[in-house]
């Protein structure tokens, strides 16, 4: 079973500053990994021999989000194999993955043909039970991030089925999210007793998250970030309940105040 499923990276080199601690904690918490590993790039390399770096650079004068379908593409037939698990650079592990776990998984996704991919890690968790399965259930086609590049489990044939030429990463979670109720492959994810990955997704838009200084204080990582660390403020409304009125309450206004300067 190890031999038909790989790890895909899908990394930026200006993400490179995370390169070394994303390894760091993978094979920290995965060390006994049993899958070829594959990581996309686009003129940097990542030294370490398990790592097969795949090198596709990238047109300069073409939007990056335009060459992503192409580039990953590649990727996939280049490691050759049914199913991959997708990671990107800053998705920090902080627990130990557990191997049975995953290729309990495969086993279902191989005696079932029609399961598309299933989530590792339960956020959010899948919504309904699927074949009487306490592990693993139903994600809705319906939901908003149906479709999601959180770590995952994916059939390869059904990723490129589902993968629109031009499709940046985005436009995976976002389009493909509202047209995949075409496609009669099932979706699923794990429930929350059962997560198989867990991980901090260290950056959002553009920002490290607060959790991540955290955890890399916690592993001795060395910590020297160029981009902008959330404050244990902006956490605080974030995770918070005042967070999530406070951004209501600033949508609200962002659109009053669009409509005012249309009237005017």
């Amino acid at each position: 079973m190890k031999e038909d499923c790989a790890i895909v990276v899908a990394a930026k080199d200006s993400y490179a500053e995370t390169w070394s601690a994303f390894f760091g904690l993978f094979f920290k918490y995965w060390p006994d990994c049993p899958f070829d590993i594959f990581m996309l790039t686009e003129k940097l390399a990542f030294s370490n021999e398990r790592i097969k770096n795949i090198i596709i650079p990238i047109n300069k004068n073409a939007l990056w989000e335009k060459q992503w379908e192409q580039r990953i593409r590649k990727t996939l037939k280049i490691a050759n194999k049914k199913y991959f698990i997708f990671f990107h650079t800053d998705y920090f592990l902080n627990k130990k993955i557990d191997n049975k776990k995953l290729f309990e998984i495969l086993e279902i996704m191989e005696t079932n043909e029609n399961i598309g991919y299933v989530r590792l890690f339960p956020d959010p968790p899948a919504y309904s039970d699927w074949n009487n399965n306490k592990k693993i259930g139903l994600i809705n086609k319906n939901d908003k991030f149906s479709l999601s590049l959180q770590t995952a489990i994916w059939r390869t044939g059904f990723f490129n089925k589902i993968l629109k030429e031009n499709y940046g990463p985005i436009d995976l979670e976002t389009i493909g999210s509202r047209e995949v109720y075409k496609f009669p492959e099932l979706l699923l994810g794990v429930k929350k007793n059962y997560p198989v990955a867990s991980y901090i997704n260290g950056i959002k838009k553009g920002c490290y998250q607060y959790e991540t200084k955290m955890l890399f204080k916690k592993e001795g990582i060395l910590f020297k970030p160029t981009r902008p660390v959330e404050s244990f403020f902006e956490y605080i409304l974030r995770i918070s309940t005042i967070g999530g009125l406070f951004s209501k309450i600033k949508r609200n206004f962002l659109k009053y105040y669009h409509y005012q300067s249309n009237v005017k």
